[in-house]
């Protein structure tokens, strides 16, 4: 499975190839974007007039790994927005080349917004092979966002077959506290951000597996510590940047580099 969009750094942990997403259920109602608590808004106001609801707006993303190589790059640009069960939907292209010279991958990335919520379908932004199912209950943010406030968790799963086995990885991203409202430049500009700092857990199963090779897994598991990300959501693009660490060390960065509406 290849991570070829801005969300490489939710799924870098899993392993990977090239071929064509294939999500095992449809983009939820746009009524379902999000549960946290929040003041009714319009959905042509709020987070569905932010960048990723603008039809022709393009903007470029770049990760790096903890030594600042290039992991990929990705172009997107803003092809569709409808109105959908009263609030937005937007469809996303996006191409992506790889600082390893691999070909490049195309792919759609899909949005929604309730006008109080915006939720990002996690499953539209994998590429899989074709014995590979995700599911996911999205990752929403909420449009009216505080220092302290929580929001909820984003869980997805992996589903595939690896040699000849049925194997799932499950991954949880919990404690999403809001941490600090700061301005964050890229090469992009300066944007006004939410400061989020979540926990990533993940956990795997697979066929036939022996108690004893259970164990190593989880003894493995352990080793390797906490994994968390840093996330600057900017309400007026989406998110800006983002950071992973793997047992407390800066694994990859992400952030958008240039933006035109």
């Amino acid at each position: 499975m290849k991570l070829s969009t801005p969300f490489l750094l939710l799924i870098a942990f899993l392993s990977c190839n090239n071929d064509v997403a294939k999500p095992d259920a449809a983009f939820p109602d746009v009524s379902q974007a999000g549960k946290a608590k929040t003041a009714k808004a319009s959905a042509t106001g709020d987070c569905g007039s932010t960048l990723i609801f603008k039809k022709g707006a393009k903007f470029t993303n770049k990760a790096v790994d903890a030594n600042g190589k290039l992991i990929v790059s990705t172009e997107s640009e803003v092809i569709r927005v409808s109105d959908a069960g009263g609030g937005k939907q937007s469809e996303i292209a996006m191409t992506s080349t790889f600082g390893d010279g691999r070909e490049p991958t195309a792919g759609t990335g899909r949005y929604a917004c309730d006008g109080t919520n915006l939720l990002i379908d996690l499953s539209s932004f994998v590429t899989t092979s074709e014995n590979t199912k995700i599911s996911s209950a999205g990752f929403s943010f909420s449009s009216k966002l505080e220092v302290g406030q929580s929001l909820p968790d984003a869980n997805y799963t992996v589903s595939m077959n690896y040699g000849g086995k049925e194997m799932q990885i499950a991954t949880r991203i919990h404690e999403r506290k809001v941490e600090a409202k700061e301005k964050l430049t890229t090469a992009a500009g300066s944007f006004d951000c939410y400061r989020i700092v979540p926990t990533i857990e993940t956990s795997s199963s697979m066929a036939g597996l022996t108690p004893e090779v259970k164990e190593e897994l989880e003894k493995a598991k352990k080793r390797m510590g906490k994994n968390t990300m840093t996330v600057w959501y900017a309400p007026s693009l989406t998110i800006l940047a983002m950071e992973l660490f793997i047992s407390g060390k800066v694994a990859m960065r992400n952030e958008i580099t240039s933006i035109s509406k």
